[in-house]
């Protein structure tokens, strides 16, 4: 497979039809990548991966796993597909050993052999497949303004490197592959997220909607390029971006949904991808500054969160991460004085929905249970969302004038 094969372009009816055809190509290139870490091709790169075991490479760095799902879906219909992928990834990893030159070119034939013997042994699939679907975006189906979607939350952590206050309120953007915020631009108005229009949108629901926000966050490769320097976000950091997932491969792509030649090249020669995974911030007040669009200028109230509520808050997160990272040593007794310790925690188990949270904890502690089991709790999951209502209505807020 040459690396020419990417450069030929992508044609088709509609996004639908063009996806399918990225996604088809993407493997194409995962595939060629996964043979090269596998043959050692990047070996005297220290930074790059070192296991050339190709099952690992397989699961851990390609979307093999939704070709073989479609497959299986497509003629079984039902049934759950964990075992049947596993099944197929090694008789890939057998077609590999047996021939590590043309594996790859034999993979459709590996998959349709193990689903034909399937159907064989368990009978054909219903005639009608199963029909999935999936929010358009998730929890973040409302919170859109122009091509960006968002979602709102408290500043933790990363306060100081943002120059705000644990707890002030901050809005991140998730950026989508720039063709596919193309394809989704309002009668072609708005040409992608970092366009003017879309920045105005957002600047404008910031006003009307979340006058509270205090800064603007993203995390994304894009950070890396000269856009996100045009747009305006401070970089705070940048990593390498993790071979596999959906962020590390979207950068191969340009905004016309086709193969950037000299991304690929870089790649299959080097094993590194051009762009690393950034980490940015603009203050709310700077980007009304430059995108406020006119209809809007003028007096412009925003809204600071009480400092009570910011210490309060505070208190509350740290007692949960002492309980997280000391779960292994601590008693139910000092489980319980920790979140004693917190006025927040303190009053929302005072709530109908709060008063379960401790009696479950405490006993996922007396079964002796690790950390993680509380996370994967079902009923502490719904209560969490409690929980962060309660959060929003304890806030108070000032008024602060803004002359833009």
């Amino acid at each position: 497979m040459s690396h020419e094969k990417f450069t030929q372009p992508i044609q088709a009816e509609n996004i639908e039809g063009h996806e399918s055809l990225v996604k088809q190509k993407m493997l194409e290139l995962q595939l060629l990548y996964v043979d090269k870490i596998a043959k050692g091709e990047y070996s005297a790169d220290p930074s790059m991966p070192t296991d050339n075991n190709i099952t690992d490479l397989l699961h851990n760095y390609t979307f093999i796993h939704e070709k073989i799902e479609n497959k299986f879906l497509s003629k079984m219909g039902k049934g759950q597909t964990a075992d049947f992928n596993a099944l197929v990834i090694d008789k890939i990893k057998e077609a590999y050993e047996q021939d590590n030159k043309h594996w790859i070119d034999k993979i459709d034939r590996v998959i349709d052999e193990q689903v034909a013997l399937l159907e064989k042994s368990e009978g054909p699939g219903p005639d009608t497949m199963p029909t999935r679907s999936y929010p358009e975006d998730g929890e973040l189906k409302d919170n859109r303004a122009g091509l960006i979607k968002f979602d709102i939350g408290e500043v933790q952590d990363d306060a100081s490197e943002m120059g705000v206050d644990f707890g002030d309120t901050k809005m991140t953007i998730h950026l989508e592959p720039l063709y596919v915020q193309k394809a989704k631009a309002e009668n072609q108005t708005i040409e992608n997220t970092f366009s003017i229009r879309s920045l105005e949108k957002l600047a404008e629901a910031i006003v009307d909607k979340f006058p509270q926000v205090k800064v603007i966050k993203a995390d994304s490769w894009l950070l890396d390029t000269p856009l996100g320097e045009r747009v305006g976000f401070n970089i705070t950091s940048k990593d390498d971006l993790p071979i596999g997932t959906p962020a590390f491969w979207n950068q191969f792509i340009d905004a016309n949904g086709q193969f950037s030649a000299d991304r690929v090249s870089r790649l299959l020669e080097t094993g590194r991808a051009p762009y690393k995974f950034s980490h940015g911030y603009i203050p709310v007040v700077e980007f009304l500054k430059k995108y406020l669009p006119e209809s809007k200028r003028g007096i412009v109230k925003l809204k600071e969160v009480d400092q009570n509520f910011q210490v309060d808050y505070e208190k509350a997160i740290h007692s949960w991460q002492d309980i997280r990272l000391k779960w292994d040593t601590l008693t139910p007794e000092n489980i319980t004085e920790l979140f004693a310790g917190s006025r927040l925690f303190t009053a929302f188990f005072q709530t109908e929905a709060g008063s379960e949270i401790l009696p479950i904890i405490l006993n996922h502690k007396k079964l002796g249970d690790v950390f993680e089991d509380i996370n994967r709790d079902p009923k502490l999951k719904s209560i969490s969302t409690e929980f962060n209502a309660f959060i929003e209505s304890s806030k108070k807020y000032t008024e602060k004038e803004y002359t833009f």
